[in-house]
Order: structure tokens, then C-alpha cells, then sequence
């Protein structure tokens, strides 16, 4: 009895490590350097005050002038939880979002563009430079 509680320990060792190596070439598979890129399209005279994190950096407290920009560069982590978010300030707007959620962008493109405008905060087609959709409405304009 003790042979087959031998082969059934290796036997689940064996799956584990199948199902590890494989969550994690699905990973490597699809890591690329990601930049994301936040815009002040407000107009002139407005401010954008962006402060971006992740779990592990804080990438400071940036003041946008107009069509100014702040950027930044990084790999998704191996376990599939890269996640950045910004508190983004200007006039009346005090929100905060996730800037870069792995689980939502990972399968798009590497480059995350964003304009904050008068009425949302939009996503940016990186090829193109036009607003392709509101993703966050600002509260109380």
C-alpha cells in the first residue's frame, strides 16, 4: 500500500508543477514593457495634479500644465497583479483610478495612453492621438 501512496504523492506533485509552469508561461508569453502615459488636454489655465502608485512604487506627485505629459515604463509581475493607480486633481475633480489593471490591459497593446479632458478622463489611441473612449467622468463638472 505504501508503493501506490508513493505514486499518488509524486502524481500530485507532478500536476501541481504542471499547472504552476503553466500559469506561468502564460505569463512570460504576453510580458512586455508597458508605458503608460497620462495627458493634460483641459485647456489652457488648468492644472492637472496627478499622483500615480503601484503596491510597491510611488512615482511622485506630478503638476500638468497644459498638453504636458508624465510617463512611465515597467514589466506585468510574474503572478498576473500589476496594477497602477492615479489620484488625479484639477479644479472641482478628485478621483481616483486604476491607471493600469494587468487583468483588464494585459492582452491590448503595450502602450496605455490617457487625456484628461473637460468632461472624463479618456483612453488614447497611442497611434493616432485621438480620445477613443470616456473612462471616468469627472465628479461635480
Amino acid at each position: 500500500m505504501s508503493r501506490f501512496s508513493n505514486i499518488n504523492k509524486h502524481m500530485v506533485t507532478l500536476l501541481i508543477l504542471m499547472m504552476w509552469v503553466g500559469e506561468f508561461s502564460s505569463v512570460i508569453t504576453v510580458d512586455a514593457t508597458r508605458h503608460v502615459r497620462i495627458i493634460n488636454e483641459l485647456g489652457e489655465g488648468y492644472v492637472l495634479t496627478i499622483h500615480c502608485k503601484s503596491k510597491d512604487d510611488d512615482l511622485g506627485v506630478h503638476d500638468l500644465s497644459y498638453q504636458k505629459y508624465f510617463e512611465w515604463g515597467f514589466h506585468d509581475n510574474l503572478w498576473g497583479t500589476t496594477l497602477f493607480f492615479c489620484r488625479i486633481q484639477w479644479r472641482n475633480a478628485d478621483v481616483y483610478f486604476d491607471i493600469y489593471d494587468e487583468k483588464r490591459d494585459r492582452f491590448g497593446c503595450c502602450e496605455h495612453w490617457w487625456a484628461a479632458k473637460m468632461d472624463a478622463l479618456y483612453s488614447v489611441n497611442p497611434k493616432t492621438g485621438a480620445a477613443t473612449k470616456a473612462w471616468l467622468r469627472w465628479h461635480g463638472n
